[in-house]
């Protein structure tokens, strides 16, 4: 009984990484290919749109 349960809380475990996993993938597809205003803290003030990943605010 005391093994089922240990190998249930693992699968379980190893379940939350795969979601993770799938998570953070599919964020970081998002950033890369989402556009926003452009970036307010370069100096030239290039007025194009830049991805969500190039923004200083975040870190991928």
């Amino acid at each position: 009984m005391f093994d089922m349960i240990n190998a249930a809380r693992l699968q379980v475990g190893l379940h939350g990484i795969g979601h993770m996993v799938s998570a953070t993938q599919q964020v970081i597809e998002y950033a890369n290919e989402r556009f926003q205003r452009r970036n307010a803290f370069f100096i030239d003030k290039d007025p194009t749109a830049v991805a969500i990943k190039q923004h200083p605010a975040i870190n991928i």
